[in-house]
């Protein structure tokens, strides 16, 4: 039951590792076309200013996101006489990717004021 429930969280998070590296790399929108258009207009003009840099930002959020769901999973699978190094070690990792999710955050809430991507920097 621990592998089933390690692999239902590995396998996602690693999905979203690979398209989040996948912005990284670009800095484009990851689906261009239909399927990147929101329901609204406005918002779609405002994606196509945005600069590469708030995909790129997009892109780390998703790494680290990816990177903390596939990390549970890996706690998950761990039997129960891990020993403690390996157990500190993971801790770490959960620290250093929820700091990367924070950080890219932040990043992109600086573009968007930036190169007012907001609804009401239009008004």
């Amino acid at each position: 039951m621990k592998l089933v429930a390690g692999l239902l969280l590995i396998v996602p998070g690693l999905y979203v590792m690979v398209q989040g590296s996948r912005l990284l790399w670009t800095g484009e929108n990851m689906f261009p076309g239909w399927m990147s258009r929101p329901l609204r207009m406005p918002f779609s003009i405002r994606l196509d200013r945005a600069p590469t840099s708030y995909f790129r930002a997009y892109g780390v959020m998703a790494i680290s996101g990816g990177v903390l769901v596939a990390l549970l999973g890996v706690v998950f699978m761990t039997p129960d006489q891990t020993p403690d190094f390996v157990r500190h070690l993971l801790s770490a990792a959960f620290l250093v990717s929820i700091g990367a999710l924070f950080a890219s955050w932040i990043t992109i809430g600086y573009l968007v004021s930036k190169y007012h991507l907001r609804e009401w920097d239009q008004m």
